[in-house]
């Protein structure tokens, strides 16, 4: 009986910290494939100034990420579940490509994980590939390419039971 008491009172202890932990994963692995979206931008702009120079940026804005994604390195790119509205097809924990919106958006794995800065649901961030123009004597000229988020978005912290759209920061 002692036994049991003890293996009850572990895992009262344990699961919590489990799911803490498979939310620290979740949440390390949509930055590094945003920080790994960001580095393709890079590498496309600097390609695309190679092959066509600064005319064939501006066709870049709203582009589909996994589409360079797949030029770039010749391979798909990791956790994209395709285009939208196939919604069967968006598992969680993937992304998605919007054509409509120009927007690549990402489902959590447990919605209560991430909360917009409105309150509103799903709590999806989206993201869309936006040309920036120079400021200077020049400004037709692309300066850079850059993925710009379509909203405030928070995870859930660490012993939160959910996200809380007032903890949402720029």
């Amino acid at each position: 009986m002692a036994l049991v008491l003890l293996l009850a009172s572990l895992l009262a202890v344990m699961v919590p910290r489990f799911d803490d932990v498979r939310l620290e994963a979740e949440r390390i692995a949509y930055e590094r494939q945003l920080a790994e979206m960001q580095t393709l931008l890079r590498l496309e702009l600097a390609s695309t100034l190679y092959r066509e120079g600064w005319s064939g940026v501006g066709r870049l804005d709203g582009d589909n990420p996994a589409k360079l994604w797949q030029r770039q390195f010749g391979e798909a790119m990791p956790r994209y579940s395709g285009e939208f509205p196939r919604e069967a097809a968006f598992a969680p924990g993937t992304w998605a490509y919007d054509p409509e919106r120009q927007t690549i958006t990402y489902r959590p794995r447990r919605q209560r994980d991430l909360c917009r800065a409105d309150g509103a649901w799903p709590a999806r961030p989206s993201y869309r590939i936006v040309v920036t123009y120079r400021q200077d004597s020049n400004p037709d000229l692309p300066r850079a390419l850059n993925l710009l988020p379509q909203g405030r978005y928070s995870w859930r912290r660490a012993g939160e039971q959910a996200c809380r759209p007032e903890a949402v920061t720029e």
